[in-house]
């Protein structure tokens, strides 16, 4: 049963990283996604400063020929040389191409709205899948180590029922739910673990091997639990400590 239970300490499960399942979820796209989304609704971004241009360029053209087309108009009707009267006209028509030119960029920008709202959208159903997967994985780490720890607490307990670890040939021989764990019986104790009791305390659970032996052992120690359950912890005629298994677990 010792033996038993110190191989399902070494089977102890391997914990997951939430950080390593968010990263495995994470999309480089998704950062894409969301600059784009900022992007098209800053006027100043190159997304749409590109677009200013273009829009600029055609706007230009269009003043150009609309300035040549009413020179040659002028010209055909004899006020060619009304000079005054076509630059009026000329500044006109750029002057009203300018304020189509902020309009129709407004609108532009201002339409931009929808796709920014729906990029972001999209971004944050992403970022929220990743983050339940985190979540869930740190969940699940909680639930392997309460079953693994509940699982040691079962294993120790099954032990009261089992002969006593024995100082020597002549050690006394207890109640049947009492267990000799007295340290000083023992070297090489290691701390490998803990157990909650019925107290809702914790007692360490310990590899270790019997002075003069070299197999190990995996258990409690009196000593350990006299600290937090000293009703649990009885000396015997040896001089030895025996702990009440059935009264912590």
């Amino acid at each position: 049963m010792l033996l038993g239970l110190a191989a399902q300490y070494m089977a102890k499960p391997k914990e997951i990283d939430p950080q390593k399942v968010m990263d495995m979820g994470t999309s480089p796209h998704n950062a894409e996604l969301y600059q784009r989304s900022q992007d098209i609704m800053d006027i100043n971004s190159d997304f749409n400063q590109d677009h200013f241009r273009n829009m600029n360029s055609a706007v230009q053209d269009n003043t150009y020929t609309a300035n040549r087309i009413n020179k040659m108009n002028m010209l055909k009707s004899g006020m060619g040389g009304q000079t005054g009267l076509l630059n009026a006209s000329v500044a006109d028509n750029l002057q009203d191409s300018n304020v189509s030119l902020q309009s129709n960029f407004e609108n532009f920008v201002r339409n931009n709205m929808s796709t920014s709202n729906n990029l972001l959208s999209q971004v944050t159903t992403n970022d929220m899948q990743v983050r339940d997967n985190a979540v869930s994985a740190y969940g699940q780490n909680i639930n392997n180590k309460n079953n693994w720890m509940a699982s040691m607490a079962g294993n120790v307990t099954k032990m009261a029922g089992m002969p006593f670890e024995m100082a020597s040939k002549g050690a006394e021989m207890a109640p049947a739910a009492m267990m000799l764990c007295d340290a000083n019986m023992k070297e090489n104790i290691k701390k490998i673990g803990t157990a909650k009791t019925k107290s809702g305390k914790s007692v360490g659970i310990y590899n270790y091997n019997y002075k003069g032996r070299n197999k190990k052992k995996t258990g409690i120690i009196a000593q350990d639990v006299q600290r937090n359950h000293p009703n649990s912890v009885k000396k015997g005629k040896n001089g030895k400590l025996y702990v009440n298994v059935s009264e912590l677990f």
